[in-house]
């Protein structure tokens, strides 16, 4: 049987051990959803990455499902380098080098 995660969390790829893909928050809803507005966005690559390693190519086509655990945001860059956020504002906490 599934276990739920803490309120917020996505711990798994799948949300969780079963793979439901199954949040039960609400906060969002039919009603309300045209009311939404990004946050925060980040870019791909850092700039400075970029510009260290100016032969670096950037596929648009990375895909990925981003973990909550903890309160804290993980999220691979878009060359596949795993980074840490804070999800209220998009602050990086770490970063893979």
């Amino acid at each position: 049987a599934a276990q739920s995660n803490p309120a917020g969390e996505w711990r798994y790829w799948g949300a969780d051990k079963a793979f439901t893909r199954y949040s039960p928050l609400d906060q969002i809803t039919a009603a309300n959803v045209s009311q939404l507005a990004i946050a925060w966005r980040r870019p791909g690559v850092e700039p400075g990455v970029k510009e260290k390693y100016p032969e670096l190519r950037v596929s648009g086509n990375f895909r990925s499902t981003p973990l909550m655990i903890d309160g804290v945001l993980y999220a691979p860059n878009a060359i596949g380098l795993l980074r840490a956020l804070d999800p209220a504002t998009g602050a990086t906490l770490w970063e893979q080098k």
